[in-house]
């Protein structure tokens, strides 16, 4: 229960909405899933997300502007 509750805290401390959440979730089957010779993906979906979720948020972030006014 640990997992799903961190993984909720970080989701909605950055705002992702249920659209965003879908779409890294068609994103991860469509990279991880959709061709898997095995029974699951080498890649868990926790990390997955964490990883496009903090990739994402560094790339639209410029260095030395100001966030948050």
């Amino acid at each position: 229960m640990r997992d799903i509750y961190n993984m909720h805290t970080f989701l909605t401390e950055r705002k992702l909405n249920v659209g965003k959440v879908f779409k890294l979730l068609l994103r991860y089957y469509n990279e991880e899933c959709r061709n898997c010779s095995t029974p699951g993906p080498d890649t868990k979906l926790y990390p997955f997300i964490y990883h496009a979720v903090e990739s994402s948020a560094e790339t639209t972030e410029q260095p030395g502007q100001k966030t948050g006014t």
